[in-house]
């Protein structure tokens, strides 16, 4: 398996890996928008491959905080086929896209999910940022510098927020 950055013609295959990652009906919040999230808007955008076949997707987006802090960065589409589930695939593509946000200079990355299996990455949860749309959500954050923004989390225009 490697991994790289997402490019134009994998686009079909990742629209795909979305759909069939996504299927179970009693998704939470944070898995409704992996469907509707695969946009120029990600960025970086990478995907897992193996033998030429897209494994996993996973994309960030870049956030506005109310504080005016830059820099920050959300984990927001990560799919893998329902095959390879399991199998260490999220957990490698994860590292290797945080470790991407910090050689580009980027402050930190939060994420909306399950805290257990996001501790492993250095993830922590936050009552200091916030998503309005989503009061009783509880955010996680990684801080690369080890100073923590406090304020409302919006996310990039163009990508749709879970409902």
């Amino acid at each position: 398996m490697y991994i790289r950055f997402e490019q134009a013609d994998d686009n079909t295959e990742v629209e795909e890996l979305h759909k069939l990652a996504c299927k179970e009906p009693q998704q939470s919040k944070s898995n409704k928008l992996c469907r509707a999230s695969h946009h120029k808007t990600l960025s970086p955008s990478l995907v897992a491959l193996e033998q030429g076949k897209v494994l996993a997707h996973l994309g960030f987006s870049e956030i506005r905080i109310s504080d005016g802090s830059q820099g920050w960065y959300r984990l927001g589409a990560i799919a893998v086929l329902p095959e390879k589930q399991g199998q260490g695939i999220a957990s490698a593509i994860i590292k290797s896209g945080l470790k991407l946000l910090q050689r580009q200079g980027a402050a930190g990355c939060i994420v909306l999910g399950n805290s257990h299996f996001y501790k492993r990455f250095n993830f922590k949860p936050t009552a200091k940022m916030y998503l309005q749309s989503l009061s009783n959500a509880r955010l996680l954050a990684q801080s690369f510098s080890n100073n923590l923004p406090e304020g409302e989390v919006t996310y990039a225009p163009k990508l749709v927020q879970p409902t």
